[in-house]
């Protein structure tokens, strides 16, 4: 919980997407006591344009702007691969919330 409310939202991660891979990421925020059963989750719009190489992580930014005030937020973060062997990595995960 945050002491301050904020407005914006910066995500910062480092992530490896090879080819058939993909990364989704959501995000929910509120700032009072809230069921969060019916909360609902909102899609950063994030995605990645350029696949990478094997064990190869390059730095990801997310911002989400104009949001209502909030002082709690949740991430979920889904990775998918159509392969098995190739699969989506992340490390290094950064949130900031600023207004």
């Amino acid at each position: 919980m945050l002491d301050t409310a904020a407005e914006n939202l910066r995500i910062l991660f480092d992530a490896n997407v090879p080819q058939n891979t993909n990364v989704e990421v959501y995000y929910r925020i509120w700032d009072d006591d809230v069921d969060l059963t019916k909360l609902k989750w909102s899609d950063t719009g994030f995605s990645v344009t350029s696949k990478d190489p094997i064990d190869i992580f390059s730095e990801r930014e997310i911002n989400v702007t104009d949001t209502t005030d909030f002082k709690n937020i949740q991430l979920k973060i889904v990775m998918k691969s159509t392969n098995t062997v190739f699969i989506p990595k992340i490390k290094n995960l950064r949130v900031i919330a600023f207004s």
